[in-house]
């Protein structure tokens, strides 16, 4: 059975008692969107979302409407290419979820966008992430 890493943190948060964690959902995203939009300085500073859409098709629907309101986020891109076809994703998928996944952990804050597809794609396990991320500062040792 493979966990996925939404799982993942969800199974922390019950895990830790977090008075911080909703699951909550709707049938179209764009309420939620309207409400980000409106409220973007409020909803995206206080607390980390996790808006989850049914394809890569909707994401990048998502995508386009936060850059035109000006909203930060980050994306999970999903591989676009299925494992057992022997074809390796484009070098811009990998780099791409990295940071989604070093975001996730560690902002505070933030808009999170994820297709069903990306999150049930295998990735790095949550302790193999933690103990082989680095971070680098211009002028630092």
């Amino acid at each position: 059975m493979v966990i996925s890493y939404f799982e993942t943190l969800v199974r922390q948060g019950i895990n830790k008692k977090l008075k911080d964690l909703y699951v909550e959902g709707t049938g179209s995203y764009y309420p939620f969107l309207f409400s980000v939009t409106l409220n973007s300085s409020e909803l995206v500073k206080k607390y980390k979302h996790l808006l989850i859409v049914n394809d890569d098709k909707e994401a990048q629907e998502v995508i386009s409407f936060l850059k035109l309101h000006s909203v930060p986020f980050y994306n999970l891109p999903d591989f676009e290419v299925s494992p057992y076809s022997g074809l390796s994703p484009s070098q811009n998928i990998s780099p791409q979820r990295l940071q989604f996944l070093n975001a996730i952990q560690t902002k505070e804050t933030g808009l999170f966008i994820a297709s069903l597809t990306s999150l049930s794609q295998k990735t790095l396990p949550l302790d193999y992430l933690k103990e082989n991320t680095y971070q680098f500062k211009v002028g630092h040792d």
